[in-house]
């Protein structure tokens, strides 16, 4: 079962003859609780690390996904998480995983699901715990957009590693800062009415959309670097994270 996760399928991807993936996600709620089950899930992965792969810093990921659920059994209220409509539900059994590229694949070396109601930086802070006591060394680690708030750019700042957080392209300070053609570094304060505020090293990274999402010309790509010692990469080793 979790091979299919461990090479960066993900939960999402497993299936049995006849069923969806959803429905597989149910049969095993249904045997085990939450816990239990995250706590099997782990441990095979754990056995099916490849050796040494611990052995150097690693550049890593935090990936979230969301997978439609259109049924209720085995699964209680506080395991469906709501998020934007999709596949015709916006209710999701929702996990995160830590996957690392290695040998031609993805590794995924840690996995947690994600309740309800429950807070993204502790989801986060779950993860890197199950990293450290994995001996996990992070060299760098990136942070999609979906999860890039104001709690959790100052946990990374934090953190005796590199961070590079995706930032979503909303409000006006930020777009009057996404022109021009070349890329460049600067600093920018994001703010929260319910978290205060964080002040961060933005990078802006310029590369031609060339039809990437129906877009043409110049697309600037804003991120947030965070973390301990202040990071030392060029704009471009940012964008190619």
């Amino acid at each position: 079962m979790l091979e299919a996760v461990g090479e960066g399928g993900g939960v999402g991807g497993l299936a049995i003859e006849g069923q969806a993936p959803g429905g597989l996600l149910e049969r095993l709620f249904e045997r085990d609780d939450l816990d239990a089950l995250e706590a099997r899930c782990n441990a095979l992965l754990v056995s099916h690390l490849p050796p040494g792969l611990t052995k150097r810093p690693l550049w890593l990921a935090v990936d979230r996904t969301l997978l439609p659920s259109y049924g209720t059994q085995g699964l209680e209220p506080d395991q469906l998480r709501r998020g934007e409509a999709k596949a015709g539900t916006t209710r999701f059994p929702c996990y995160a995983t830590v996957p690392v590229p290695h040998a031609g694949r993805r590794v995924t070396l840690a996995l947690t699901f994600v309740h309800a109601d429950e807070a993204l930086v502790d989801v986060l802070l779950d993860l890197l715990g199950r990293l450290k006591r994995l001996g996990v060394r992070i060299q760098h680690l990136f942070v999609d957009r979906e999860v890039a708030s104001v709690v959790i750019l100052r946990s990374l700042d934090e953190q005796p590693f590199t961070s590079i957080v995706a930032l979503p392209k909303r409000g006006e300070r930020l777009k009057a800062l996404l022109v021009g053609r070349k890329s460049y570094r600067t600093s920018y304060t994001r703010r929260s009415a319910e978290d205060g505020e964080v002040t961060f090293p933005l990078y802006v990274a310029c590369r031609y959309a060339a039809g990437r999402r129906g877009q043409h010309g110049i697309d600037s790509l804003p991120f947030a670097v965070v973390g301990q010692p202040p990071c030392r990469l060029s704009v471009r080793q940012v964008a190619r994270a």
